[in-house]
Parts: structure tokens; sequence; C-alpha cells
């Protein structure tokens, strides 16, 4: 399988003035750190397996002196382009927040959907039609690796691809809307995710229909 996919917002990057005022060579840094980052667990922490990522992590995968990998990282961390756990652990503020986010989606879904959505009150010649996963195959491979081949509700491994006949297993990839097409949600990339065939319909069963005036 492919490296997992990253989020990266052009916005935040260009937008970020502190990140802006430190040179070249720290902004270099900055992205070898990013890449670390988005495969770390949990997401967003400067961790290579369970550990710190230490300087000389740094230097090797940067291919760059020790010596100047630290110069480089006192000058990230003057400038606050990065933010420290109590324990020292180096984290990046958006991938935090990308990962509470996801999570909590995980946990509604679980539960059906967004508590605070009235289900169902978008009329029908205003939806968008749903997505498919044949409209686009990149796209499709593109939710699939973000999600780490895995399923964004339970975490089971996915097949992405069954050629079997018969009844479905319940590993199967779909890809699924955080906020049904019913609800308003559309078929962008931040409103799909990486889905087996169980939760997938087991989320369409207990996503009953409340009533306008309902909350």
């Amino acid at each position: 399988m492919s490296k997992p996919w990253m989020k990266f917002s052009m916005s935040d990057w260009c937008g970020d003035r502190a990140l802006h005022s430190c040179s070249l060579a720290a902004r270099g840094l900055w992205m070898e750190m990013l890449a670390i980052m988005g495969e770390a667990n949990p997401r967003g922490s400067l961790l290579m397996g369970a550990s710190h990522a230490s300087l000389d992590d740094l230097a090797r995968s940067a291919g760059a002196e020790r010596k100047e990998v630290e110069r480089l990282m006192k000058e990230l961390e003057a400038k606050s382009v990065f933010s420290r756990d109590p324990d020292g652990t180096i984290f990046n503020r958006r991938m935090r927040r990308d990962e509470v986010k996801d999570e909590l989606n995980r946990t509604r879904g679980a539960e059906g959907g967004n508590p605070d959505i009235r289900r169902g009150t978008v009329p029908k010649d205003q939806r968008v039609r749903p997505f498919r996963r044949s409209d686009a195959p990149e796209k499709t491979k593109r939710i699939f690796d973000r999600e780490r081949g895995k399923c964004h509700w339970c975490g089971i491994g996915l097949l992405f691809r069954w050629e079997g006949e018969g009844d479905m297993p319940a590993n199967q990839f779909h890809v699924d809307h955080v906020i049904a097409v019913c609800d308003g949600g559309t078929n962008d990339e931040d409103n799909l995710v990486a889905s087996c065939a169980a939760c997938n319909h087991k989320r369409a069963r207990d996503a009953k229909p409340r009533l306008v005036s309902e909350r």
C-alpha cells in the first residue's frame, strides 16, 4: 500500500506569516517534519515509532548536518511555527485539530451521525447526487489512502477490490458521506471517508429522520 495521504492546506502554508518570516532552509526542514508528523501515531506529533524524533533523526531524514538542523529548529520555535506538549513532544496545531475533528466524526458516525443536524430536511431536488466510486478513481484512491486502508468508523482493514460473487464481505470498501446527502452533505473530499460495508449500512439504518421541530 502507498504511504498515507496527508491533507495539505495551501492557504495555511501561504498565509502563515510566522513561517514565511523564517529562512528557506527552515521552511524546508518544516516540510520534512510535516511528512514525519503525517505518518505518526497519533498523527500530528513529531514521533518516529513510539519515540520523539531526535535531532539526529531529523538530520538523517533531511540529509543535513545535525548542527544545521539544531539551528533551524531554534529558528522555527522562536517564530512559534510548532507547539510542544508538556512532555516536550513537538506537534502541528492544524493536524491536532483535524485529528480531534476526525475522532468526533468517528464517534458520531458510530451513533448514526451528528445529533445537531435535523436529518432528512433537504428537499430531494436540492440534494447533490450521491458519490459513486466510478466517478473519480483517483479521488476514491485518495480517500482510501487518507484513512490508511481502514474503516473511518470502526478501524477494520478494508478490501479495496473484491471480485467475488454472492454476499459482500463486511470489510468491503465503500465511500461514505460524513454528513448524508439528504442532510445537505456534499461530495467534497472533506465530507467523504472510507467505510466498511457493515458500518455504511448500519449508519443508513440508524439515521432515522427527525421532525424539523426536533432538536
